[in-house]
């Protein structure tokens, strides 16, 4: 701990010697030699897994936090085993955001058979600005520093250093901070280090070891070293709030309220509103007959009228914007939709606040420690004649009611209001549903005819809403499209009769779509029995087996989601059907699955229909889920046969034939 002392007594002095700044793509890096405070950590001799592609000799993280800066290291060390692995790591990416960060470069080196190659002043690096969200209409400000490594091969071990500093205004006078521990590659030592003059909680999840705190004349030194760490095997379709991976967190805040404070100093409640913007609320308040009627006017124009662009730029990140400005734009993004709702609500005397999710993590956020980095997203919650309503800004094409408008599945959010200490339930209404349901009605006039089919499509809820959004930006024609090619894997032949045609509920927040087809040649004539299949497929895509079947991780599922498909077949002829038309029914704490069959003279129909009960299967259920999954997928694939009456007993089919003539005459 001496040896910190010293070094950061002597920090400012040496801390830019030899630095060189250097412009590119209208933004700056700079070349400078490791700094002092940064301690040592050695390369072991051994690799964790030779034949890997790539594999990883060392980490080293660390974060200097002492006065006024804010500074954090990485070094890696990496071996280039394969061509596969080459392109990939001679050349490397760093992100910083240059309205509050400075990116320095301190080495990069290629070891190639025992002789240590400094390959600074031969490589390429330029800096982009590439907005990769902008397409969702996101401007982070973020710049990338791509390095091109010249002359690297199979063989060569790279190695190379660099630091951002500097942390947004925003954040306040507390300090937090994380880093990641595991990955799906292993490496043969990891180590990450902070240093502060002032102490963290901290927590240490999904990974080997402890964190060691050392105290030296009010200095602290937090480290964690670990040698040969696993990979994570990464099974994927997990839930959002599930993580796999090692990481390790420090954070000046005590418990979440102290989150809930921080945020309240950037959301005033209390400001005063434009001319302009009460006279809106006012006019709104006129037309209303309830609190209910003029809420829903509100979220109906945040939501719709108020276009989403994230300018999420230096204290914007989480500064609203102030809702004069808001409303002179037309446009903001998350946290100013919710700001405004709470607003205008508040204007008519409505309890209405602003709250904290995150998208990322969903209830899992619970498991972090406390801090403002756990949040991505913000929405609205307030209360109308006791009940609470929580409403997302962001989405729109909700044309119903408060009572029947979804949230999205954030599970659980910090509200932002005095005295607020713990997290919240963030739950939809109980009438918002997930449904999307599939009516099919084919007729046979006569088995050498083409089948005509009627269909209809049913969207409600969330469903509506996903699907008003994707008529609105590729239009109808695009849907149409898609449905064919849906049924053209089953009926190749299959021909639209006409183009479809569409209502909208608001009311039962349902769109409706409805179409005709004709399928020649649906019955193989050659064959001695003529198949009627009665495929749910609709529901096929939902019921799916996940890829990793043997899992120890808990698999994710569209928790509320109901999925229905109804087929009804009218024949040409009566039959006498020989069928179990029992209902068939699988079920787990998970999911439902009910087969109904209806067997008349005329006609047969079926109606499957899926229902998922909620957002996973855990681990010690997953062995029945995967098997009842199985006997799912082949109750869904359900067939009846007929005789096919070109292929009887040609006397069978003179009789068949007076019958008819004896019946048209009645």
């Amino acid at each position: 701990m001496k040896r910190l002392i010293t070094l950061v007594s002597c920090l400012f002095t040496v801390l830019h010697v030899h630095a060189e700044t250097i412009a590119s793509g209208g933004f700056e890096y700079t070349l400078e030699p490791t700094p002092e405070w940064v301690e040592p950590v050695s390369v072991p001799t051994e690799t964790p897994d030779d034949s890997l592609a790539l594999t990883i000799e060392l980490f080293s993280s660390q974060m200097y936090l002492v006065g006024e800066q804010h500074r954090y290291y990485r070094r890696t060390v990496q071996t280039i085993r394969s061509e596969q692995a080459l392109s990939d790591a001679a050349r490397l990416s760093l992100y910083f955001v240059p309205d509050f960060q400075q990116l320095f470069i301190h080495k990069v080196h290629i070891i190639r058979d025992g002789e240590r190659l400094d390959v600074m002043d031969k490589v390429n690096i330029r800096l982009v600005q590439q907005e990769s969200e902008l397409n969702m209409g996101i401007i982070t400000g973020e710049v990338m520093a791509l390095i091109l490594i010249p002359d690297a091969r199979v063989g060569d071990q790279v190695e190379y250093a660099y630091s951002v500093e500097g942390t947004n205004t925003i954040y306040g006078d507390k300090r937090f901070t994380n880093f990641t521990t595991t990955w799906m590659i292993p490496f043969a030592r990891g180590a990450v280090k902070v240093f502060s003059d002032r102490p963290f909680n901290h927590a240490i999840t999904n990974s080997p070891g402890e964190v060691t705190v050392e105290q030296t004349d009010g200095l602290y030194a937090y480290r964690w070293q670990q040698d040969n760490v696993a990979a994570v095997i990464d099974e994927g379709e997990y839930p959002n709030w599930y993580n796999p991976y090692g990481y390790i967190e420090f954070t000046e805040y005590d418990n979440w309220g102290e989150v809930s404070a921080w945020a309240q100093t950037l959301f005033d409640y209390d400001v005063e509103l434009s001319s302009d913007f009460k006279a809106m609320a006012q006019q709104w308040l006129a037309e209303s007959d309830s609190q209910m009627e003029y809420a829903e006017k509100v979220v109906d124009f945040v939501q719709n009228d108020i276009r989403y662009v994230g300018l999420l730029l230096g204290q914007n990140t989480h500064l609203p914007n102030t809702p004069d400005l808001i409303f002179e734009r037309r446009y903001g993004d998350c946290k100013d939709k919710g700001y405004m709702i709470a607003l205008l609500l508040r204007h008519a005397g409505i309890d209405a606040y602003t709250a904290l999710v995150s998208m990322h993590s969903r209830k899992g956020v619970m498991d972090y420690v406390p801090s403002p980095s756990a949040f991505d997203h913000v929405i609205s919650v307030f209360y109308i004649d006791g009940q609470e309503y929580w409403i997302d800004g962001t989405r729109n094409f909700q044309k119903t009611g408060l009572d029947n408008r979804g949230v999205g599945d954030f599970q659980k959010g910090l509200v932002i209001r005095q005295g607020e200490t713990a997290f919240s339930d963030v739950v939809a209404p109980q009438e918002h549903l997930k449904i999307r349901a599939l009516d099919e009605v084919l007729t046979a006039s006569a088995y050498d005819a083409p089948v005509n089919m009627q269909v209809t499509v049913d969207f409600e809820g969330a469903e509506a809403e996903e699907m008003r959004a994707y008529i609105a930006s590729d239009g109808i024609k695009a849907f149409e499209k898609d449905l064919l090619n849906f049924y053209l894997r089953i009926y190749p032949n299959m021909q639209a009769v006409s183009g479809l045609q569409s209502t909208d509920d608001a009311t039962l927040n349902r769109l409706t779509f409805t179409g005709e087809y004709n399928i020649p040649d649906y019955f193989d004539l050659s064959q001695e029995q003529l198949t009627i299949n009665l495929f749910g497929e609709n529901i096929g895509g939902i019921a799916s087996l996940p890829d990793v079947k043997e899992r120890s991780m808990p698999l994710a599922l569209y928790n509320g989601f109901v999925a229905r498909h109804s087929i009804r077949f009218n024949l040409p002829e009566e039959i006498d059907w020989e069928l179990d038309t029992s209902p068939y029914v699988l079920e787990d704490a998970s999911t439902r699955y009910a087969r109904t069959l209806e067997a008349e003279p005329t006609h047969i129909a079926i109606q499957h229909e899926y229902e998922i009960k909620q957002d996973h299967v855990p681990t010690s259920a997953m062995a029945n889920h995967i098997a009842n999954l199985h006997k799912i997928r082949d109750s869904l694939y359900f067939s009846v046969w007929v005789s096919n009456p070109e292929q009887q007993d040609p006397s069978a089919n003179q009789l068949r034939s007076r019958l008819r003539d004896a019946l048209k005459r009645r």
